[in-house]
């Protein structure tokens, strides 16, 4: 089962709600592919549920915030830090 935060705020548990987004699923793909780690069966997997996740992502009442990971993670944090206002 998928990670779902829309329970935990239905819940009342007080979070911000952050999604890291990936550039897209092609280049994700790209990555996991790259690595050597996957099986034809585990990568199937892991991007079906990687477009359910990006949908997730971008509905307001599942996540507070998207933050496009660009894959530099000094631009990554950066943009988090904006975001949380520190």
């Amino acid at each position: 089962m998928a990670w779902n935060p829309k329970k935990f705020k239905e819940k009342g548990v007080e979070a911000i709600y952050i999604f890291m987004q990936p550039q897209s699923t092609d280049l994700l793909k790209k990555h996991l592919i790259h690595r050597g780690t996957e099986t034809e069966e585990t990568l199937k997997k892991r991007l079906g549920k990687a477009e359910y996740e990006i949908k997730a992502g971008n509905n307001p009442q599942v996540y507070d915030a998207v933050i496009q990971n660009n894959n530099n993670i000094e631009e990554n944090i950066k943009d988090l830090k904006e975001l949380l206002m520190l």
